[in-house]
């Protein structure tokens, strides 16, 4: 976790983290959730997953799958 945190400071991509540890998206949240009082590598990580959450939104392809999904 000490490698993450470290990474998370270095401004690299929750993706790179991940790969880089051989683990999913959701133990690093859990690892980095389970910080609570290091407020800096929380404000990055949250930072972080806001930039790949935007990048998703503009590069989706289909504004509305959700709701094509529960029409049929």
């Amino acid at each position: 976790m000490e490698n993450a945190k470290k990474q998370i400071l270095e401004n690299r991509t929750l993706e790179e983290i991940v790969v880089s540890h051989g683990i999913t998206k959701r133990t690093l949240n859990t690892w980095l959730m389970s910080l609570g009082e290091d407020r800096e590598i929380r404000g990055f990580w949250v930072d972080n997953m806001l930039v790949e959450t935007l990048e998703e939104i503009e590069q989706a392809t289909d504004n509305f799958p959700f709701a094509r999904m529960n029409s049929k």
